[in-house]
């Protein structure tokens, strides 16, 4: 039997603010925030560079009771408006247009 490790030793280090915003899509919204930082899992013995993190929670439902967050880290770049990074709305909005965990 194969056994899975234990994710639950996520560690998101996260510095300063880059950017943030709220795409509103037919199924709930997303309200994400990008930050310089790592994200760490123990278990695995896994750490990323030091570059960005954005947190994404989509928001689902009229009373948006029910919502599932999400963690995505990649490189910081040279240029200081993040164009093509993470941190890049553009970006975020191609990244979650197949993710429709509100459905």
């Amino acid at each position: 039997m194969t056994m899975s490790p234990d994710l639950g030793d996520i560690d998101v280090d996260l510095g300063e603010r880059v950017a943030s915003g709220i795409l509103e899509r037919d199924d709930g919204r997303v309200m994400w925030v990008s930050h310089h930082g790592t994200v760490e899992e123990e278990d695995l013995a896994w750490e990323s560079d030091e570059g960005l993190v954005t947190l994404m929670l989509f928001e689902c439902g009229v009373d948006r009771r029910e919502s599932w967050a999400g963690v995505w880290n990649g490189p910081a770049p040279a240029n200081v408006e993040y164009t093509g990074s993470i941190a890049d709305p553009a970006e975020i909005e191609s990244f979650v247009a197949p993710m429709h965990p509100c459905r």
